[in-house]
């Protein structure tokens, strides 16, 4: 298996050599969507969002309306709030913002695996600025993803599995600016590996699909077949999905959130499909 990598390895050195002028114009692209499209929908949400979750967020909604909703959607504490700021934010802020709510015990164990794996859906903004489609699919995707979540929400079980939680105290305003701005410079690191893998596989002739669900800003820039963009704004892309596995660092509970992505983007691309020939 070491040898395959290696071997993988030089020829990916190989290939960079070659193509400098491939591989240099893909990391200005890199930079230009980050700058562009995540800096503006990404980054002010990440510190509003921690902000709220240092002001106690899970105290706006009244408890009466949290118990209606726990009851039907079988959640312990104060989710609501939790759940709408991950949808505003979309991943991965939302699996950062679920683990920062579990970690300020704002949210039980059992609040935060079921959130992680069935709570996870693409920015609605950042979704409206790339999607190569019509605002009437965008809004009938993200309906699908909602709707598939609260359905989850009442047939899951969460495992009884080991979880660390490590408490951590609020941070103050400059701590929050300087620490999310570290994860946005991570998440643009990871585009750029992204796309060298993109020209890499476009240079070997890959099939464009998979091409396209690498990285989701390339992919929704790419494609215009509607069950394609469906699939792709669902699963949300390899990328987006290691950078939820780092997060979650938890093998059994991130294999569970796969499956779950991979059969929620299926049945959102079919029915988006369906939909546009209606």
């Amino acid at each position: 298996m070491k040898k395959i990598v290696n071997l993988t390895l030089l020829l990916t050195l190989i290939i960079l050599f070659k193509n400098k002028d491939l591989i240099t114009n893909s990391i200005a692209i890199s930079f230009l969507l980050w700058e562009k499209f995540l800096i503006p929908s990404i980054y002010p949400i990440l510190i509003i969002t921690e902000l709220l979750i240092n002001n106690r967020v899970d105290l706006i909604i009244p408890k009466f309306i949290n118990k209606i909703f726990n009851r039907i959607f079988k959640f312990d504490g104060q989710v609501i709030p939790i759940f709408l700021l991950g949808i505003i934010s979309g991943s991965p802020t939302s699996t950062l913002i679920y683990q920062k709510a579990y970690h300020q015990l704002l949210i039980s164990k059992n609040d935060y695996q079921k959130l992680v794996i069935c709570g996870t859906f693409i920015n609605p903004l950042f979704f409206i600025k790339i999607a190569n489609t019509n605002i009437k699919m965008i809004i009938f995707i993200l309906l699908l993803n909602y709707t598939y979540a609260l359905i989850s929400f009442i047939i899951i079980k969460p495992s009884n599995i080991v979880l660390k939680n490590n408490q951590v105290d609020n941070k103050n305003l400059i701590n929050i600016i300087t620490d999310n701005f570290k994860v946005m410079l991570n998440i643009l690191s990871i585009i750029i590996i992204s796309n060298i893998f993109i020209v890499i596989l476009s240079y070997y002739h890959f099939n464009q699909f998979i091409i396209g669900n690498i990285e989701i800003t390339n992919g929704l820039n790419y494609f215009t077949n509607p069950f394609n963009i469906a699939f792709l704004a669902s699963f949300l892309g390899i990328a987006i999905n290691c950078q939820i596995k780092s997060i979650i660092n938890n093998q059994h509970l991130y294999n569970t959130y796969l499956i779950h992505q991979i059969i929620k983007s299926l049945i959102c691309a079919c029915a988006t499909s369906m939909f546009t020939q209606i």
